[in-house]
């Protein structure tokens, strides 16, 4: 038979079609399935002989028996184009382009015919761009959708579903941060057939799924069939042991979120991080306390972690669950090795016989302590970067007591430290802090600290700290424009600046406006009584964002009234 389709290419080469025809034909009838070579050659020669529509259907009869070859698409759509149907042409391209596989032979021939036919078909008044388009092109527009608007578009056509549905790549990431409405789980089951199991990304917010039992069969759901899954971020309703058979079989998990009010324990929290070998970030914003004291493992890989808001069960006093926590804790930092960030709120402990050592974590650069209290100020490594210690007031009063102290906490990089709401933080404590730091600061915030003075503000700008700050928040009621004209002098790389509650006035607004070096970004002056109009109307005219309101207040607008007394309109 091999023989029978050589003779017939020589003799179709020679131009003997008849001659060809018959070594074909022949070739067919010994065959018992009819093989591609054979089918198109026949098919060539009758198109040779004229014989359109037999050629025809050898083409036809190529494509339904080998659906994933480009031969019988070429043929087909050449032979339609010789009968002046290129509208039909075209969708026999388009149609092949959807079976055959890229790295089959002759695709970009392929490709390249239904491109040159696309170019040639008149343009349509109106028509479906899915089925105009070539697939490459929709898929490329496609791409800039997120998740929502995908989910969205499969809503305008069956074409266009079919053709969401049928690109993976499109379901490699569930984002259902945004959903208003609950979603079905067999709607998300759905979306991980049409991923084929390639799923990385994993957000499942309570609003999507508020019910903590189809809450943990999705996310056990899509840790099972998508052994890729890399990051997982869910909110409220799992409980521990539903969270942690989630998660135990997603072995490749990075980044683990459990973003709102749940029911998970620090106990569950070590049964979780031991499971996930290759963690590299966790958070768990809020948590319960528990009797049970938790044993931590191991986490080479974790470079980030978050533990925020725990907060008692029913029936346990909070001092009585956190007295013991504090070897908890220093338990945990044995196990974090190569931890760069690290977040702790509103952990207290009332009768601690231990002072929280993070002197050992030389890699860690960020630290978040807020609402935090120990029995002693914690021992910080020298390599910290970004130190938060916002309303953890209990702490202050363990700094700069002696040299032990001093020798813990010295931080030559340290770059941003936020210290609002201290009520009780000295000068002393803050010159602590500041110790060994070669004016690399560029984040302060010293809000509602009260026991900073006039004084020790101006003893902080001449001391050279401040000089290449960046963002700056102080409260001092008696900051004025001298002092404004000062930091204006003094603080060239000043872009945000928070002066609320201040004595300041538009004499020291326009000074900070037209200070030297790079402009300020954002000004607040939120309390600050004794600033006109004028002034926040020059200020935004030189494209300062302005901020006057408090936070979650709405801006009420001025009104212009007339007074029965005088007669005369003011504005309130």
């Amino acid at each position: 038979m091999g023989d029978l389709i050589s003779y017939g290419k020589q003799a179709y080469q020679a131009q003997q079609y008849a001659a060809a025809l018959e070594f074909f034909q022949t070739s067919l009838l010994q065959e018992k399935t009819p093989s591609i070579p054979a089918l198109d050659g026949r098919a060539a020669t009758y198109e040779r002989l004229g014989n359109l529509e037999a050629a025809l259907d050898d083409g036809r009869q190529l494509i339904r028996q080998f659906k994933t070859s480009c031969a019988g698409y070429l043929r087909v759509g050449n032979i339609l184009q010789r009968q002046k149907n290129y509208d039909l042409a075209f969708k026999i391209y388009r149609y092949g382009l959807r079976n055959v596989p890229p790295e089959a032979p002759d695709y970009q021939l392929l490709q390249k015919m239904h491109h040159k036919l696309f170019l040639r078909c008149p343009p349509c008044k109106s028509g479906d761009p899915v089925k105009l388009f070539p697939p490459e092109i929709i898929e490329m527009v496609f791409s800039y959708l997120d998740f929502k608007n995908k989910v969205g578009i499969m809503r305008v056509a069956r074409s266009w579903h079919d053709f969401v549905a049928s690109v993976p790549k499109y379901w490699t990431g569930l984002d259902f941060s945004r959903a208003k409405v609950q979603i079905k789980g067999k709607a998300i089951e759905k979306y991980v057939r049409y991923s084929k199991g390639k799923i990385s990304r994993a957000t499942i917010s309570q609003t999507a799924v508020p019910s903590p039992a189809i809450q943990g069969r999705i996310t056990l759901h899509i840790a099972t069939k998508c052994p890729g899954l890399e990051y997982l971020e869910v909110g409220s309703g799992l409980m521990g042991h539903q969270f942690s058979n989630a998660v135990s079989v997603a072995s490749n998990l990075k980044n683990l979120i459990m973003s709102n009010r749940g029911g998970v324990t620090l106990d569950a929290v070590s049964q979780i991080l031991g499971h996930c070998k290759r963690l590299e970030t966790a958070e768990f914003r809020y948590l319960v306390t528990s009797r049970t004291i938790p044993v931590w493992k191991d986490m080479p890989n974790m470079h980030s972690l978050t533990l925020g808001l725990p907060y008692s069960m029913p029936g346990v006093q909070k001092s009585t669950v956190f007295s013991g926590h504090i070897i908890t804790i220093n338990d945990l930092l044995r196990v974090i090795p190569h931890i760069r960030s690290l977040s702790l709120q509103n952990w207290e402990f009332s009768d601690a016989v231990l002072t929280p050592n993070f002197s050992h974590l030389t890699k860690l650069e960020d630290l978040k302590l807020a609402k935090f209290g120990s029995e002693g100020f914690p021992r910080l490594p020298s390599s910290i970067v970004s130190l938060d210690l916002s309303d953890s007031d209990r702490l202050v009063r363990f700094l700069a007591l002696g040299p032990a102290s001093s020798e813990w906490n010295t931080f030559p990089k340290l770059a941003r430290l936020l210290l609002p709401r201290l009520y009780h933080l000295q000068p002393v404590s803050l010159d602590a802090l500041l110790r060994g730091n070669p004016n690399k600061l560029r984040t302060l915030n010293i809000a509602s600290c009260i026991q900073i003075t006039l004084s020790d503000i101006h003893r902080l700008i001449g001391s050279g700290n401040l000089d290449r700050i960046v963002e700056l928040a102080l409260n001092t009621s008696d900051f004025g424009d001298a002092e404004a004209t000062s930091l204006a002098n003094q603080c060239h790389d000043l872009r945000i600046l928070d002066l609320s509650e201040t004595a300041i006035t538009g004499i020291g607004v326009k000074a900070l406006i037209l200070k030297p070096g790079d402009r300020l970004d954002r000004l607040t002056l939120r309390s600050c009584h004794g600033i006109s109009n004028d002034a926040i109307e020059f200020a935004q005219s030189t494209g300062v964002e302005v901020i006057r309101r408090e936070p979650n207040k709405p801006e009420v607008k001025a009104k212009r009234v007339r007074t029965t007394e005088t007669g005369m309109y003011v504005t309130r």
